[in-house]
C-alpha cells in the first residue's frame, strides 16, 4: 500500500514546500492508518519531476509510480516505475503476455519493422537491394 497524494494535485503546479507538505501529509495518513509508513508513492496524473523524486527520497520512499505504459527491468529507475494495465477480464493468457512484457515488446518489434519498410519504401522504389 502506498501513497497518492493529500490533494490529488498535479505536482508540477506546486511550489517546493507545498510539494514537500502534500507528500509528508500523505505519507502521515498512511502511517496513522497501517502502523507503519509506506514504502511507495504514485504521482497524481503521472506527473512527475526531478524535485518530486528528491522529496520521496528524502521522506524514505523505496519506490514510485507513473501512469507511463510500459515495461521496467533492471535499469529502470524505482522512483519512475512504468506500469502494465491488466484489465479484470483478462484471459490466462492475457494476463501472462502482459505481466512478461510481451505485449510491450510486441509492439516495439512492430514499429521497428514498420520503420524498416519506409526506410525501404523511400530509398529503393518498394524493391529491397541485395
Amino acid at each position: 500500500i502506498g501513497c497518492h497524494s493529500m490533494d490529488h494535485e498535479h505536482i508540477n503546479h506546486l511550489d517546493a514546500e507545498v510539494l514537500r507538505d502534500d507528500i509528508r501529509q500523505s505519507k502521515e495518513a498512511v502511517r496513522t492508518v497501517l502502523g507503519s509508513a509506506p514504502a511507495g508513492y504514485c504521482f497524481p496524473f503521472g506527473a512527475f519531476s526531478e524535485e518530486a523524486v528528491g522529496v520521496l527520497r528524502r521522506e524514505g520512499f523505496r519506490y514510485a509510480c507513473m501512469t507511463r505504459p510500459g515495461f521496467n527491468d533492471h535499469f529502470t529507475d524505482p522512483y519512475k516505475l512504468q506500469r502494465t494495465t491488466i484489465f479484470g477480464d483478462a484471459s490466462i493468457a492475457e494476463f501472462v503476455c502482459a505481466a512478461a512484457g510481451l505485449e510491450e515488446w510486441l509492439r516495439g518489434s512492430f514499429r521497428l519493422v514498420r520503420n524498416l519498410l519506409r526506410i525501404r519504401d523511400s530509398s529503393n522504389g518498394n524493391r529491397w537491394e541485395e
